[in-house]
């Protein structure tokens, strides 16, 4: 009676998220990502779904990235948790999944983990968001946000050290143009003999 009470509550449950506008989940064997806020470009959505997809045959544990416009009037961590839930992101088992939920609207994201993580893995899900995913929202990037968080989670469920931010396009261009810039000072300040500015 029991089991058959919990099978009834965990129906009712998802009913209730799918009736309620939450996304579907995508199938996690070719395509691991909902991107209903459409935001997501081809080339990061390969990418995205090709760390996913080897993750998962290598460590058993699934990260699912999902876009929406809105939250529904909810709060991203309830949003989130309700998903991750909902979904069973994980087995029972091996409770180890990764949620990367971003709802461009509201201006809010959010990564949530299995159980099985423990505290151990929130200081880590915190500086990918704050150094990898954030960062990139803020310039209006989110295709490669999603990828450089996906990029960071694959680590952490590694057990590696997380990834540095990706170079914005302008950063070698600058970097090129400076040391240009500092090759003629110094050449001009040979030709002329002169101590100082060139």
């Amino acid at each position: 009676m029991k089991r058959t009470m919990m099978a009834f509550l965990l129906f009712a449950t998802i009913a209730a998220a799918q009736s309620s506008g939450y996304p579907t989940r995508p199938n996690g064997t070719t395509n691991w990502i909902t991107d209903l806020a459409d935001v997501i470009e081809p080339g990061e959505r390969a990418k995205v779904n090709e760390i996913a997809r080897d993750l998962l045959r290598d460590k058993q544990i699934p990260i699912i990235v999902v876009t929406v416009p809105g939250l529904q009037g909810q709060s991203v961590g309830r949003f989130a948790t309700t998903l991750f839930d909902t979904w069973e992101i994980g087995s029972a088992k091996r409770n180890y999944g990764m949620l990367l939920l971003v709802a461009t609207g509201d201006r809010r994201a959010r990564i949530e983990l299995g159980a099985a993580g423990g505290r151990s893995g929130d200081s880590d899900a915190r500086r990918i968001m704050d150094t990898l995913i954030i960062p990139r929202f803020k310039a209006g990037d989110y295709s490669v946000g999603v990828l450089e968080g996906v990029r960071g989670l694959d680590a952490m469920a590694r057990g590696g050290a997380l990834p540095s931010p990706a170079r914005p396009g302008w950063w070698w261009p600058l970097w090129i143009g400076g040391g240009l810039l500092a090759v003629g000072t110094i050449a001009s300040v040979m030709r002329s003999g002169n101590d100082g500015w060139g």
